[in-house]
């Protein structure tokens, strides 16, 4: 994840299970300095859920995801990997209609401005 900027407040994870979701399971504040950290969480759950993700950024912050990765118990073949270097966002859709996912390169004005320098996964500021 990244979170730079002035005007940071929070990055949370949410298990949705049963049409309920709880508290978050996993969260940070403020900003966490210009650069790709690792985030992690153990779900410990034998029936359906999605993972939710919420963040808080106001006009001079970002906030990032990159490279989610989902393990269980399963064989190899169960573990989801998305870079978000494929166009269609790797399926992903939003729960919420009132936004949208966004691509944007570093290179773009307001990337550059409070987004991070590089792609976490390519090292380039291409994005896709």
């Amino acid at each position: 994840y990244h979170m730079y900027g002035v005007d940071i407040d929070t990055l949370n994870v949410y298990i949705l299970q049963n049409g309920q979701i709880g508290k978050p399971v996993w969260t940070r504040s403020r900003n966490q300095g210009n650069q790709w950290l690792k985030g992690q969480y153990r779900i410990q759950s034998v029936s359906t859920y999605k993972i939710v993700f919420e963040g808080i950024a106001g006009s001079q912050g970002d906030i990032g995801i990159d490279d989610i990765v989902v393990y269980s118990s399963c064989p190899q073949e169960t573990v989801r990997l998305c870079t978000f270097e494929d166009p269609t966002i790797c399926g992903y859709q939003n729960i919420n209609s009132q936004y949208k996912w966004t691509v944007a390169r570093s290179d773009s004005p307001i990337i550059s401005q409070f987004g991070p320098t590089e792609d976490h996964t390519d090292g380039t500021n291409q994005g896709i």
